[in-house]
């Protein structure tokens, strides 16, 4: 448990389906051929990753466990232990080489790979993208405002005050 507060406050929102790229080489051919594949991330708890495989696991019937998940980066929180099936990139790896190599099969939050072997993994990612909110109404969010408790019972005010700042920041952009 960490002593903090988290305030309805998104600072980013946005759709996740264009997020995973795969190499044609692999033989893929739709997201359920990621079972028994090595899929890149750079953090397995990571916001993009997160998304990515609910909306595999909701939207697409893939299991995140029978994937094999490999790390290019750290986990950003010290307690967190990673399941079985994910492992890190040998070190000083490039997750854009290794899945032009074919050393694994898909990636997540790769992008800008200028190689015709290179595709979405979802076909017309925007339109699966309104598509599965029309369908769930889930906008994802990444990145939320959070406040140190200890802040908060100092200062009962301080949250609403957050919020209302907050609140005419966006009414502000949204107006322009």
């Amino acid at each position: 448990h960490k002593p903090i507060t988290a305030l309805p406050v998104f600072l980013l929102r946005r759709f996740e389906h264009g997020g995973m790229v795969y190499n044609v080489k692999s033989g893929i051919q739709s997201p359920l051929d990621l079972h028994g594949r090595r899929v890149g991330v750079r953090s397995y708890t990571l916001t993009p990753g997160v998304w990515m495989r609910g909306i595999l696991q909701s939207a697409y019937g893939v299991n995140p466990q029978q994937v094999q998940w490999v790390l290019f980066g750290d986990e950003h929180v010290a307690e967190y232990v990673a399941p079985s099936n994910v492992t890190p990139a040998p070190a000083g790896s490039d997750m854009v080489a290794m899945l032009l190599a074919g050393e694994i099969d898909a990636a997540i939050g790769v992008s800008g790979v200028d190689a015709p072997e290179i595709r979405p993994l979802i076909p017309e990612p925007q339109s699966s993208a309104i598509a599965h909110f029309q369908h769930t109404g889930i906008y994802p969010i990444s990145h939320l405002v959070v406040v140190k408790d200890e802040l908060l019972h100092a200062h009962p005010w301080l949250a609403e005050e957050l919020w209302s700042l907050c609140t005419a920041a966006r009414d502000d952009y949204l107006g322009h």
